[in-house]
């Protein structure tokens, strides 16, 4: 095996180099792109709790045992997350519709009871709370990505360039 020479020796010594510095950006480009999506989602969850609390929507329950209505403000199931629920699947047809019940105290009979709230009222809800503000966040979460994902290529391209042999 022929020896390498000084000249070879460095050159292989630099690309090695080299590979370890672009490695080491990878790993930190990789690292920002999730820490910025994990920002984002958090932003975007924050942002639609305190909209649920502030809101002044009502949601309509009614009691299984004595089968009246009441209404419940929405900020109620902010307040209290850990409410016992269950749902139900009636089939209608071809498709399965589902009943929320939720573990609660009817205003009416005074009795802990199962009450039930129709799936429509928390799909209008939802649908609702998310308007306006889906857009804005999917945005920024678009830019922001987008930033590093350039500003990252750019420094991948300068390594490979000024690290070349």
């Amino acid at each position: 095996m022929e020896q390498l020479t000084t000249q070879q020796m460095e050159r292989v010594a630099m690309l090695q180099l080299r590979n370890q510095i672009w490695m080491v950006a990878l790993i930190i480009w990789g690292c920002l792109l999730l820490l910025i999506l994990l920002l984002c989602a958090l932003q975007f969850y924050l942002d639609l709790r305190r909209r649920a609390r502030q809101s002044s929507d009502t949601l309509t329950l009614t009691c299984e045992h004595c089968s009246r209505s009441f209404p419940v403000p929405l900020a109620h199931f902010y307040r209290h997350p850990f409410l016992l629920k269950k749902r139900v699947r009636i089939q209608a047809g071809i498709a399965y519709s589902i009943i929320q019940s939720y573990r609660m105290q009817c205003p009416h009979c005074h009795r802990k009871s199962w009450c039930t709230l129709p799936v429509e009222d928390s799909h209008s809800l939802a649908a609702s709370l998310l308007k306006g503000i889906w857009h804005r966040h999917l945005l920024r979460f678009l830019l922001m990505e987008g930033a590093v994902f350039i500003f990252g290529l750019l420094c991948l391209f300068l390594i490979r360039t000024l690290l070349t042999p």
